[in-house]
C-alpha cells in the first residue's frame, strides 16, 4: 500500500470500562472475551485493512495534489495564453499598418489639392490683373 505507516502504539481499555463490561456480563469470560474485542477494534486489529490516519492523510494529499494544476499544466495553459495574446496582437499591428497607409493616401490627397488650389488662386489672381483695365473700361463706358 502506498504511503501506509505501521501503527505501533497499543491502546489499552480505561480500567473504569472494563469494570462497567464486568458489572454488565455475568459471565466473566464473556466480559473479558468483549474486553478483547474492544481492545482490537481500538487498536485497528478488528479489520483487515488498518484504519490510519497517517494512511488517510497521504492518499487525501496525494489525491487533492492530482487534482489541483500542475506546474506542467500551468505552464502549458501559460504557453497557449501568449500564443493567442502573439496572434492577437500581429492583427492589431496589421490593422494599424492598414489605418498608416489610409491616412498616408488621405495626407497625398490633400496635398494635391491643396497644390491645385494655389494653381487656381494665382490663375485667378493672374486674370484679375490682366482683365482689370478692360473691366474699368467696360464700366465707364456704360455709364456714360
Amino acid at each position: 500500500m502506498k504511503g501506509y505507516i505501521m501503527n505501533t502504539h497499543q491502546y489499552v481499555l480505561n480500567e473504569s470500562f472494563k469494570a462497567l463490561l464486568d458489572s454488565i456480563f455475568s459471565d466473566k469470560e464473556a466480559a473479558t472475551k468483549l474486553k478483547k474485542a474492544f481492545e482490537e477494534v481500538v487498536n485497528d486489529r478488528a479489520t483487515t485493512q488498518k484504519i490510519n490516519l497517517d494512511r488517510l492523510k497521504a492518499e487525501a494529499l496525494e489525491e487533492i495534489g492530482n487534482e489541483l494544476a500542475t506546474k506542467d499544466f500551468v505552464r502549458a495553459e501559460i504557453a497557449e495564453a501568449k500564443q493567442e495574446l502573439k496572434l492577437e496582437i500581429a492583427k492589431v499591428e496589421k490593422e494599424i499598418a492598414e489605418v498608416r497607409t489610409e491616412i498616408a493616401g488621405v495626407k497625398s490627397d490633400y496635398r494635391s489639392l491643396r497644390q491645385e488650389m494655389k494653381f487656381y488662386a494665382i490663375g485667378l489672381g493672374v486674370l484679375i490683373i490682366i482683365l482689370q483695365p478692360k473691366v474699368f473700361d467696360f464700366i465707364t463706358t456704360f455709364l456714360k
